[in-house]
């Protein structure tokens, strides 16, 4: 069975991504975002993530040796 595609439906719903005013507004939002993770969250925070992220790497390296 056919399906009839409606090419101006899905360009409606999913644009080409010409438009740069929406990227540059996008891409301001999303670093100011990470601005905003990195000057809140306390230095504590970050050193425990360090660590996990040690710990699962050399888990890693044990487990392929």
């Amino acid at each position: 069975m056919y399906c009839n595609k409606d090419e101006t439906a899905y360009q409606k719903n999913y644009p080409s991504g010409n438009n740069t005013l929406l990227r540059i507004v996008g891409a301001v939002l999303i670093a100011a975002g990470v601005l905003l993770l990195i000057f809140c969250i306390p230095g504590w925070a970050w050193f425990s993530l360090i660590g996990i992220i040690l710990i699962v790497v050399g888990i890693i390296l044990i487990l392929q040796s």
